[in-house]
């Protein structure tokens, strides 16, 4: 008689594997597939590409609009559970002051019962005594006993015996977290990201989608490969061209390898002052000899040429209110500065100050040789300008706008100011420049502040860039 092989499949003395894969014992494997897994250039909240990227220090990425609401509801939630918490503590105070009312008034009665309860009231006397001539048991006494039975008894089918399930709200914490990796997350500690596009000509594919590639290698970035992004800038780089390339320092962060090589400090001298970054200190042993001394020499000059130059009767001018006075007799020029702000050593220039507190706040001087002689040698004020803000001052992922022109004469020589801004994803930088040409010398002087204090600070940082003045070094 043939046997029902699919009626007795389960009945053999071992497991078979299809047996222990149904169950689900040991180690579970799935081969996921490409639509398991979220693009790296996708949002963690929405899973959409993302559109004004920014990244937690952790690495997690999100649009821009999409984390700031849900920040924004972690704070409407925060604020909803500090009322209730609050509203908990009033009804906990208030029931406890409850108890101690009742247990005062119990002790009260207990008082009163065991010094009046053993002799009889006025209006008991003349009532009936017993056949033993003892009065009858305290009709309150006897109530009380009663209450007492039936609050513990464990009737629990009786809706008065049920129990009562108190809902205690804990004290919430006034922290938001990231909604990917549930750490610590605050709105300043994000920063924004870009990748780099590759261009149509690249493209070895005619896709619509967009497809980013490594700034420094060029290779396609995919989810199989580990991703970079460097937290000041906000490139994104592949984790090799990382590794190769970019070295990480305890005080400045990311810095590149090739700032050891004295070749190349010009290039990247000028790249630092294009894209507006602050440095405050070098920690590499042989810059930081050099600047060192450089700064302690100008400081020693800058000091004693200010007291020469306030003494004479010709030259000298009186500094403002909440402002100081810098003048560098070796290199010929001087300008005010806040009387708030300190000296620090800004890469690839000759003098700079910033605010103690906001380091965007900053004002800085550089000076490169040039064989012309006055500022209108560049050509016209405003072509000049347009080239000088669009190709120098902006980096690739800013967009300049220049906003005021200006040419002013002191003693026979031109200097330009212009105002202009830079706007990046997630952020923005104002500033004032003044540009002048003497000494054989082209000189330059930016003080900057974040676009969001601008308004504020304009007229204030005006006053800087328009006291920039050149001496004559032959004189």
């Amino acid at each position: 008689m043939p046997q029902r092989h699919s009626k007795n499949n389960n009945d053999l003395a071992f497991f078979t594997y299809e047996e222990k894969r149904k169950l689900g014992y040991g180690t579970q494997r799935e081969r996921l597939g490409k639509d398991s897994i979220k693009p790296f250039d996708a949002c963690c909240l929405c899973l959409k590409p993302l559109i004004d990227p920014l990244a937690c220090p952790k690495g997690h990425t999100f649009c821009k609009e999409c984390i700031l609401e849900c920040l924004l509801a972690q704070k409407k939630d925060i604020k909803r559970k500090l009322i209730a918490h609050d509203s908990q503590k009033k009804q906990e105070k208030e029931e406890e002051e409850e108890k101690l009312v009742l247990q005062k008034s119990k002790e009260l009665d207990a008082f009163d019962q065991q010094n009046h309860g053993a002799v009889p009231q006025y209006y008991d006397r003349s009532g009936s005594q017993d056949k033993n001539g003892f009065h009858g048991a305290n009709s309150v006494k006897t109530t009380s006993f009663e209450e007492e039975a039936l609050r513990t008894m464990k009737a629990f089918w009786l809706p008065s015996a049920t129990p009562e399930a108190t809902v205690k709200v804990d004290a919430p914490s006034t922290d938001t977290i990231c909604p990917e990796g549930q750490e610590k997350l605050k709105l300043k500690s994000l920063f924004p990201i870009s990748f780099t596009e590759e261009n149509a000509r690249q493209k070895s594919s005619k896709s619509v989608e967009k497809s980013y590639i490594c700034p420094s290698c060029k290779s396609n970035l995919t989810n199989t490969m580990s991703l970079v992004a460097i937290s000041t800038c906000g490139h994104v780089f592949c984790k090799k061209c990382s590794d190769k390339f970019i070295a990480t320092d305890k005080n400045l962060g990311p810095l590149w390898n090739f700032w050891k090589d004295k070749k190349n400090l010009q290039s990247k001298e000028s790249l630092v002052v294009g894209t507006g970054k602050i440095v405050d200190r070098i920690s590499l042993p042989d810059l930081t000899i050099e600047v060192t001394k450089r700064r302690l020499a100008l400081l020693g000059a800058g000091a004693l040429s200010t007291v020469l130059l306030n003494s004479s009767s010709a030259d000298a001018e009186e500094v403002p209110k909440n402002y100081r006075s810098y003048v560098d007799a070796n290199d010929g020029y001087s300008y005010l500065y806040p009387a708030d702000w300190r000296d620090f050593d800004f890469l690839g220039h000759d003098s700079a100050f910033k605010d103690r507190n906001v380091q965007l706040q900053s004002v800085r001087v550089a000076f490169i040789p040039t064989q012309k002689t006055d500022i209108r040698d560049l050509g016209p004020m405003d072509e000049a300008i347009f080239n000088l803000v669009t190709e120098v001052y902006a980096a690739p992922n800013q967009i300049p706008t220049i906003y005021e022109m200006q040419e002013r004469t002191v003693d026979g020589r031109n200097y330009w100011t212009f105002e202009y801004d830079l706007e990046a994803p997630g952020y923005g930088v104002s500033a004032f420049a003044t540009v002048a040409i003497g000494n054989g010398r082209y000189y330059t002087l930016i003080v900057t502040a974040n676009e969001r204090r601008w308004s504020r600070l304009r007229n204030r940082l005006k006053v800087v860039a328009d006291s920039f003045k050149i001496y004559d070094l032959n004189a």
